[in-house]
């Protein structure tokens, strides 16, 4: 009785007492001091005032919840299925409290605390959003409710639900895997399960759309599958872009023709339900081209200057010439490629007067279309012959370079110092000057090409030098 004494371990462990006798040696004992671990527990909201407890800490033999109300203390032992369930009398909240306690271990383990809230009917979940992230990957998005259990459903091109997920507790937000949207479009319901009469509430469907997208020649055009139940409209998103808003729930396809070619695009359908739930499809993406004959170019004008000679022409504005050829003949030879062009207009400064000579023009449109070849091309020659009297006659070609023809030709004469002389005007190719001058006994000769239409520039000749003999009279 006088060797009464105590201790206390501070720290979880197993110890060994050893007691030392005087005279007749020692005796021990072990002590193994537990750590005071709160039991993990979720709490399941029932209807009717219901709750259901699942203990999930495996770290005793028995464990005792306390359901905040004036109810004993429940027992449930260590197994497989810790669970517990309760049925308050009335709504309200309360505490409920779960404590451990090891075989032959002391009852004073702190428990673990959480709040709840009874409830008389479980509220149905609702759905956010939807969005089908890759190939076999959706993220659902939902409103939820603490303490209450959701179980996923899933039904594959159809409403013929399965149980997907039986666990969904305390978040808003799932990500399915393992899908092929490819193939298939998929609905989803949640249930609101009750722990304890194992009914369901469930919510609205929603579903995603299986989307393919068909490029053709200035059309991409996207169809889609989706079950159409509770859908209010859709959206079409171009490269993530609201594109197209509002089409009638009844829609399974659209068709973009507001494109330019060789441009990536890529669309997405929304269907957008009632409660504000919206659904996003795969991303489907295409490259558009265009494959229209552009017209050729026309009115092709050419302006001589010695050995030089510049060629313009007129570009339809419904094409756009990423780079033009000119091709090029003479003597009534083949065309050949003479030179390219990003403008519509070149030069040319091996050209010759006495060679026949003549162009013909295409290009290649930004959506790599190659246009026809324009009508072909000469460019003016200009001939003379003078009379023993000096009289100059003068010839030149006709030019068919311009879709309307030409109106007239202009006639210009200049002497030695560049000073026009006359105009003359002509609907034919021959001119006959007999004006006498005495003065200028050295002339020049240019022949302008009038066009019928508005808009063309003018074409003008190779310059002739015309020198006259010289008369002499002489009294008898």
């Amino acid at each position: 009785p006088t060797n009464l004494f105590s201790f206390t371990y501070n720290t979880p462990g197993t110890y060994r007492l050893i007691v030392y006798y005087q005279f007749i040696g020692s005796d021990d004992i072990t002590v193994t001091v537990d750590p005071d671990i709160q039991p993990d527990f979720d709490v399941y909201t029932c209807s009717s005032s219901g709750v259901s407890i699942r203990i999930t800490d495996r770290n005793y033999q028995a464990y005792f919840v306390k359901f905040g109300d004036p109810s004993p203390e429940v027992l449930v032992p260590a197994s497989s299925n810790q669970v517990a369930q309760h049925t308050y009398s009335a709504p309200g909240n309360f505490v409920i409290q779960v404590r451990g306690q090891k075989t032959n271990g002391a009852a004073n383990c702190t428990p673990r605390v959480k709040p709840f809230q009874a409830i008389s009917t479980l509220p149905p979940p609702s759905f956010a959003r939807l969005t089908v992230v890759n190939e076999s990957t959706a993220e659902i998005n939902f409103s939820y409710q603490t303490n209450i259990l959701y179980r996923l459903e899933i039904a594959v091109n159809s409403t013929n639900f399965q149980l997907y997920q039986p666990t969904v507790y305390d978040v808003n937000s799932f990500t399915a895997t393992n899908l092929r949207f490819k193939d298939n479009f998929y609905c989803f319901r949640l249930d609101s399960y009750d722990m304890c009469t194992g009914g369901h509430t469930y919510s609205p469907v929603i579903c995603s759309q299986k989307i393919g997208l068909s490029v053709q020649s200035g059309l991409n055009k996207i169809d889609w599958q989706t079950s159409g139940i509770g859908i209010t409209t859709f959206d079409i998103n171009r490269n993530q872009v609201p594109y197209n808003l509002n089409m009638p729930n009844s829609s399974s396809s659209f068709s973009d023709v507001l494109i330019d070619c060789k441009q990536r695009y890529c669309y997405q359908v929304v269907a957008n339900y009632p409660n504000g739930a919206k659904s996003f499809s795969l991303e489907e993406c295409g490259t558009s081209f265009v494959r229209t004959v552009p017209t050729a170019p026309n009115n092709i004008s050419s302006v001589v200057s010695g050995s030089q000679v510049s060629l313009t022409w007129n570009q339809d504005p419904l094409f756009t010439a990423t780079e033009y050829n000119i091709f090029k003949s003479t003597n009534q030879g083949t065309f050949f490629l003479e030179g390219k062009a990003t403008t519509p207009q070149f030069s040319d400064n091996q050209y010759a007067s006495n060679n026949a000579t003549c162009y013909k023009i295409n290009y290649v449109d930004k959506c790599d279309n190659d246009s026809p070849e324009s009508l072909t091309a000469c460019p003016i020659v200009l001939t003379y012959s003078l009379s023993p009297s000096n009289e100059v006659t003068l010839n030149w070609s006709s030019y068919g370079g311009w879709v309307a023809g030409v109106q007239s030709y202009q006639i210009d004469k200049f002497n030695l110092n560049g000073s026009r002389l006359a105009t003359f005007t002509s609907t034919g190719t021959t001119l006959v000057d007999a004006q006498v001058d005495n003065i200028n006994q050295i002339v020049t000769y240019k022949v302008t090409a009038i066009p019928n239409q508005l808009g063309v520039t003018p074409s003008t000749s190779n310059i002739v030098e015309v020198y006259k003999t010289v008369n002499l009279f002489f009294p008898t």
